[in-house]
């Protein structure tokens, strides 16, 4: 009697889970989609030796546009390589993680898991890749700026609150390119 009562109890959970993805399975795709998405892209960006002279390309030029951008702004600076630096003063390193390069991995994936055309893929990306960007260079400017002159604060800064940014930002601009193709 016991057994049948459990047994029953089996069959109605499993009923409702079956309803219940009925119900949400784009919800359910776009979950899978973005997720076989982010690992293919986060993938890609570790191990390839494409994506690994784009990204010194990318880290080397933030490097070049931060450091023009201060010099017009007053702040002299120089850089070499993905270094922006004063001499014998501040000095930052535009490493990978800094040109928002998994960023718009992350926007990527979540435009190629939403079912729309081509069409509206492929402007999305570019509205994401002029975003994300965008704001890396406005990252990388502020945190030199702050380096430079409120040095107990660039940590705090750098290691948490522009990653919240630079996260909001590109979950942001993925509403925007969802709210213009509707």
């Amino acid at each position: 009697m016991q057994f049948h009562v459990q047994s029953r109890r089996s069959s109605d959970l499993t009923t409702l889970i079956v309803a219940w993805s009925r119900q949400n399975w784009s919800t359910i795709r776009f979950c899978l989609l973005f997720s076989f998405f982010v690992g293919g892209i986060l993938l890609f960006l570790e191990t390839s030796g494409i994506s690994k002279s784009l990204q010194n390309l990318l880290s080397t030029k933030q490097a070049q546009l931060t450091s023009w951008f201060l010099s017009l702004i007053g702040i002299k600076t120089q850089s070499a390589h993905a270094i922006v630096f004063q001499p014998q003063g501040f000095a930052i390193q535009i490493t990978h993680g800094c040109t928002g390069i998994k960023q718009l991995g992350f926007f990527i994936a979540g435009v190629l898991a939403y079912r729309c055309s081509i069409v509206h893929k492929l402007r999305g990306m570019v509205i994401g890749a002029i975003a994300t960007f965008f704001a890396s260079y406005v990252r990388a400017i502020s945190l030199f700026i702050i380096g430079v002159y409120a040095r107990s604060r660039f940590d705090f800064l750098h290691d948490v609150l522009w990653e919240i940014v630079m996260i909001l930002i590109t979950f942001l601009v993925w509403l925007f390119w969802l709210k213009r193709m509707g």
